[in-house]
C-alpha cells in the first residue's frame, strides 16, 4: 500500500475589495483572530498547566506540613501532664499529714510548691511560626490558582461571531490583562509555592536541632543546598542573557529592571547563531518545504556566515540533489524560482570558504588539496545520498557505515594537513571502516540476493 505523506501549507494571501480593508469581514481582522488564538492559547494553556502543577503540589504540601503543626503546636501551652502532677502532689502531702497524725485544717494551710508561669520557649515559637506561615500561604496559593483558572476562562470565552467582533472584544479583554497586571500575579505564584516550601524546610531544622543535633544535620545541609541551588539559578540568568535556567523571580526582576534591545530583524547577523538555526531546521524540520526554505535562503549567505556548521548535515550536498531533481517542466515559475536559490547557494559556497581558504598560514598547495579532498568527498557524499535513498533492504548498521563515510574527507584534513588548526572534529577511525566496508561488500557479493547497482557503486 502507497502511503503518501501531507504537510499543512498556507493558502494564498486574499485582498478585499477597495474601501471594505477595515470592515468586519476585513482580512486584517481574519488575520488578527488566527495570530491572536494561536497566542492566546499558548500563553492559557501554559498558565493552565503551571496553576495545575501547583494545586496539586499545594494540596500534598498542606496535608505534609499539617501532621507536623498538629505535633508543634503542643509546645506552645502548658501540658494538662503538668497540671495533674501538680494536684497529685498537694494530694500526697495532705495524705502524709493525716498519716503522721496531724488534722489538716483552713488555718493551717499545706505550703503548695511555688508553680512556675508557662511560658513557650523561643525555639518552639519560631517553629511554630515557620510552619503556620507556610501553611497559610500555601492554602492562599491555592486559593488564587482556582480564582485564576477561572480568569483564564474568561479570557478564552466568546471567541465566536464576525471577526471584528473577536478583534475588538479580544483587545478590550487583553488591554484589561495588561492593566490590571494579571499576568504577574499569576507568574507570582509559583515564587510564593517556594517561599511556602523554604518557611517549611527552615522549621524542620529548628525543630530537628531542638531534638537531635545528629538528625538535624542531614536536613540541615540538604536544605543549604537546595537554597543555593535556588538562589544560583535565580542569580545566573543576570550574568548570561540566554541562560537556560531561571526561577520565577529572575524574570521577574529582570522584567522590571532591565530594558531588553530590540532586536535588529531588518539585517539580522550572519553568525554561528544564524548557522546553527538553519542547521537545526535541516535536520529536524520534517516538514520538506521547511527543509527547502532553510537550504534556499543559503543563496544570500556571505562570507561571514560559519560554513562548518552547515557542512556537518551535508547543506551543499542536499542543495546539489535538489537542484538536480528539480523539474523545470511543472510549475515553470515556482521550479525556475527554486533552481535559480540553489544556483545562488551553490555559487556563494566558494566565498564562505574565503576567509579560511586565505588563510595566509596554509600554502597555494595546501589550499588546492583541500579544494580536491572537499570535491572528492562531496562526490561520495552525492553517491552515498543515492544509495540511502534507492536502496530499501540496507539495515542499520550498513546505515552507520555508509554515514562515517560522508566524514573522510573531513577526517583527513583534520588529521593531516590542518591538525595544526582545529578547524575540523570528525573522529572516523579508517582502519575499522575499510575493514567494515570490505566485510559489507563481501556479505552482499556473497548473498544470494541481486546488489543494488547504485549500492554496488556506492560501496
Amino acid at each position: 500500500m502507497l502511503l503518501i505523506q501531507c504537510y499543512p501549507v498556507e493558502a494564498p494571501q486574499e485582498f478585499d475589495e477597495p474601501g471594505k480593508e477595515l470592515d468586519p469581514e476585513a482580512q486584517v481582522w481574519k488575520t488578527y483572530v488566527r495570530e491572536a488564538d494561536q497566542v492566546d492559547e499558548e500563553m492559557v494553556d501554559g498558565w493552565n498547566k503551571s496553576m495545575d502543577v501547583i494545586l496539586i503540589f499545594a494540596a500534598l504540601f498542606s496535608a505534609i506540613s499539617t501532621a507536623f503543626v498538629i505535633e508543634s503546636y503542643k509546645n506552645l501551652k502548658q501540658d494538662p501532664a503538668d497540671t495533674s502532677s501538680q494536684a497529685l502532689l498537694t494530694i500526697s502531702q495532705t495524705l502524709i499529714l493525716i498519716a503522721n497524725g496531724s488534722q489538716p485544717s483552713s488555718s493551717t494551710p499545706i505550703s503548695d510548691p511555688e508553680t512556675p508561669v508557662f511560658r513557650a520557649s523561643a525555639k518552639d515559637i519560631c517553629v511554630n511560626v515557620l510552619w503556620f506561615l507556610s501553611l497559610s500561604l500555601s492554602v492562599a496559593v491555592s486559593l488564587i490558582s482556582m480564582l485564576a483558572k477561572e480568569w483564564c476562562l474568561e479570557f478564552m470565552s466568546g471567541r465566536t461571531g464576525p471577526p471584528g467582533a473577536q478583534a475588538r472584544r479580544r483587545q478590550q479583554r487583553w488591554d484589561g490583562l495588561v492593566r490590571w497586571r494579571m499576568k504577574g500575579v499569576i507568574v507570582m505564584l509559583p515564587s510564593l509555592i517556594h517561599l511556602s516550601l523554604l518557611l517549611f524546610a527552615i522549621g524542620l531544622c529548628v525543630f530537628l536541632w531542638d531534638v537531635h543535633f545528629g538528625v538535624a544535620i542531614p536536613v540541615i545541609f540538604v536544605t543549604t543546598i537546595a537554597a543555593g541551588a535556588y538562589f544560583a539559578c535565580t542569580i545566573v540568568p543576570f550574568i548570561y542573557d540566554f541562560c537556560p535556567y531561571g526561577t520565577v523571580l529572575s524574570r521577574i526582576i529582570k522584567d522590571w529592571t532591565t530594558i531588553r534591545p530590540k532586536l535588529n530583524q531588518e539585517n539580522p547577523a550572519q553568525d554561528e547563531v544564524t548557522a546553527r538555526a538553519l542547521q537545526w531546521m535541516i535536520v529536524t524540520c520534517e516538514t520538506p518545504r521547511s527543509v527547502d526554505v532553510a537550504l534556499q535562503s543559503l543563496a544570500a549567505a556571505h562570507k561571514d556566515l560559519p560554513f562548518d556548521e552547515l557542512e556537518k548535515v551535508n547543506a551543499w550536498g542536499l542543495i546539489k540533489q535538489r537542484l538536480e531533481h528539480t523539474d523545470v517542466s511543472k510549475q515553470l515559475e515556482q521550479a525556475q524560482g527554486a533552481s535559480a536559490l540553489y544556483k545562488r547557494a551553490i555559487g556563494a559556497y566558494p566565498n564562505l570558504r574565503r576567509n579560511f581558504d586565505m588563510n595566509p598560514q596554509l600554502s597555494d598547495e595546501t589550499q588546492r588539496l583541500i579544494h580536491l579532498v572537499v570535491g572528492v568527498q562531496s562526490t561520495i557524499n552525492g553517491l552515498i545520498h543515492e544509495a540511502l535513498s534507492s536502496s530499501r533492504s540496507l539495515d542499520q548498521g550498513a546505515k552507520q557505515i555508509l554515514k562515517r563515510c560522508t566524514r573522510i574527507g573531513f577526517h583527513y584534513l583534520s588529521s593531516g594537513i590542518l591538525k595544526d588548526q582545529a578547524f575540523y572534529s570528525y573522529d572516523v577511525d579508517p582502519e575499522n571502516l575499510v575493514k567494515e566496508l570490505v566485510q559489507l561488500l563481501e556479505r552482499y557479493l556473497m548473498s544470494e540476493e541481486d546488489l543494488d547497482p547504485v549500492l554496488y557503486n556506492a560501496l
